[in-house]
């Protein structure tokens, strides 16, 4: 199970570098991962194995929207993993989990979740469901999220 923080207690407790915001472009590291992520989670047929969560404009403008507000003002997930990963809630449907191997969508998604927002050649974001934040509190001072 996550727990979460607000984005105050986050960089009060050292999880967040307020220094490390996201590079201006998001699909241009040297490696090629960058634009791997953001086609795989922008583009129906992009990606054939499993499912993937999917926003519904591809354009890079929105999506790089999405990842700069969930960097900017999300709130701190530590998954069961130990990962950490900012999520935002954009009060709105902005994408789908979707099964490509069958079409089928599976359930729309109102979520951001980046991950990797400390490294700037492997930062993305994708949609998520994030109801996980929107029924906890932060673990540090309890307030609500995000």
């Amino acid at each position: 199970m996550s727990t979460y923080y607000c984005r105050s207690c986050a960089i009060a407790l050292g999880h967040i570098d307020r220094s490390l915001l996201p590079s201006v472009n998001l699909t241009g590291d040297p490696s090629g991962y960058q634009l791997d992520k953001y086609l795989k989670h922008t583009l129906t047929g992009y990606y054939s194995s499993g499912a993937v969560s999917l926003f519904s404009n591809p354009d890079y403008e929105n999506y790089k929207t999405y990842v700069v507000g969930a960097t900017i003002s999300g709130c701190l997930e530590i998954d069961d993993q130990n990962r950490r990963n900012l999520v935002y809630w954009a009060g709105q449907k902005i994408g789908c989990f979707y099964d490509p191997t069958t079409g089928a969508v599976i359930y729309p998604e109102s979520g951001v979740r980046v991950v990797l927002y400390q490294n700037m050649a492997h930062i993305h974001g994708f949609t998520c469901n994030p109801t996980g934040m929107l029924v906890s509190r932060c673990a540090s001072c309890g307030g609500s999220l995000p």
